[in-house]
């Protein structure tokens, strides 16, 4: 997405928090986050709520549908009808981002995406999470993912850090290295 896209999207976002953020609780931003991750799956929906042929109420009841299922209050679908009667609804999952940055940024909170090459156990997990909060000064929230790409290893991401740790790692800074060697 493009600045211009980007700068409408935090407009909304910072509109919509102005109006509503004394209202909502931090249950509401995680199920938010929630409606995000079902938007960034279903693309289709966004093609749906577009079309003008569409009426009105067969819109608010698949948004109705949707922040009933994810359990997101009205103010949510209030955020998709101005979208919608703006027609900038291919916003939404770029302005729900916004929303969610800017409620991190306000609480402390930094969001890590943690790769691994296998599925880590409970302890494991908690280790890493141990060595990332002795690294930071946020209060941090992690999704765990697997990536077997990454042949035995981990890799840790956030908005302001990155680390990564693996053979694939290796296996490519080898190959940079015999590059530069012959001088390709």
């Amino acid at each position: 997405m493009n600045d211009a896209h980007n700068n409408i999207a935090q407009k909304y976002a910072l509109a919509f928090l102005n109006l509503y953020a004394h209202e909502l609780s931090s249950e509401y931003f995680q199920n938010l986050k929630g409606l995000f991750l079902f938007l960034k799956k279903n693309r289709w929906f966004y093609f749906y709520l577009g079309m003008s042929h569409i009426d009105h109420a067969t819109k608010q009841q698949a948004i109705d549908l949707v922040g009933e299922i994810l359990n997101c209050c009205h103010h949510t679908s209030r955020l998709i009808n101005t979208l919608i009667k703006h027609n900038r609804i291919e916003l939404l999952d770029a302005v729900i981002e916004q929303i969610l940055t800017c409620y991190n940024k306000s609480k402390n909170v930094e969001t890590f995406t943690i790769l691994t090459s296998h599925m880590l156990q409970k302890d494991e997990k908690e280790c890493v999470l141990k060595s990332i909060r002795s690294l930071t000064e946020h209060n941090i929230q992690a999704t765990f993912d697997v990536d077997p790409s990454l042949i035995c290893g981990i890799k840790i991401q956030s908005d302001r850090s990155f680390f990564e740790r693996s053979i694939s790692r290796q296996l490519k800074d080898f190959e940079q290295s015999i590059l530069r060697r012959v001088g390709l």
